[in-house]
């Protein structure tokens, strides 16, 4: 309450109001991500005789996305916040929590776009058959080596097989 008055001065106003609003949003994104860890259940993402279960790696995507909605409303804030009129100190810890955002968001983005392609790569719609070429930098041609051997996997459902394993020469 003692502060309400300063709210309108020139440079003590957007200063008062830059570090109160960020730390308040700052606080709400501390709450979602904690809430997030909380509530998602990592020890579901185990494989278990072979099989990861597809709908515990979906049920990850509803965290994800409350934590990547939180970093965009933070980053939002982060640049209404921006102002001539701050001083150096704030304006400074405002660029320090801006490239903490800009760091962390494209790690949350990427995440929840993991989640959301992973039940499908998982053969939670049906058995998926996957070839896989095993290279060595040994034997580099170009950029990506040579494939020396190579398996069929087989996922259907979470659960993972590799009926067939060869050598390229075969």
């Amino acid at each position: 309450w003692f502060v309400v008055p300063a709210k309108s001065l020139p440079i003590v106003g957007p200063n008062i109001e830059a570090v109160t609003s960020l730390a308040a949003q700052a606080s709400e994104v501390a709450d979602v991500t904690s809430l997030a860890a909380h509530s998602a259940d990592v020890d579901r993402l185990r494989f278990v005789d072979g099989r990861l279960d597809p709908q515990a790696v979906a049920d990850m995507a509803e965290p994800l996305e409350q934590v990547t909605g939180a970093l965009s409303t933070l980053e939002s804030e982060v640049e209404r916040a921006r102002s001539p009129w701050l001083v150096n100190l704030v304006s400074s810890r405002i660029d320090n929590l801006d490239d903490q955002i800009q760091t962390a968001a494209p790690d949350a983005e990427v995440a929840l776009l993991s989640v959301r392609m992973a039940p499908g790569l998982l053969g939670a719609d049906g058995p998926k058959r996957y070839l896989v070429l095993f290279t060595t930098p040994v034997e580099a041609r170009g950029r990506v080596g040579f494939p020396g051997n190579y398996a069929e996997l087989v996922v259907g459902d979470g659960q993972l097989s590799m009926p067939v394993f060869g050598r390229v020469a075969e």
